[in-house]
């Protein structure tokens, strides 16, 4: 019995330090960040789209984000709302 749980809290020890050897490479915390600026609509300036992804996949030296063109999909637009109570009508 003892030597089973010795076995489970080496493994369990082992597995955290490859968790942290992977966070403590250089690309771990790696990303590209890019920005569309456009107008979207009449006298706006502000950036229609900011993206980041990942350099690389996360304790690994495998690329997570490729260079070149690629397409984004807007499923669905936010709308503004705008909420008005009348607070001078008294009971």
């Amino acid at each position: 019995m003892q030597l089973s749980s010795i076995g489970t809290v080496t493994s369990a020890f082992d597995k955290l330090k490859t968790a942290l050897t992977a966070l403590k490479a250089t690309t771990a915390f790696d990303t590209r960040t890019v920005t569309a600026s456009g107008k979207a609509q009449p006298a706006n300036t502000e950036d229609v789209l900011t993206a980041s992804v990942a350099l690389y996949d996360l304790g690994t030296t495998k690329a997570a984000a490729s260079n070149g063109t690629h397409q984004v999909e807007v499923t669905s637009l936010a709308t503004a709302h705008k909420l008005i109570a009348d607070t001078s009508a008294r009971p």
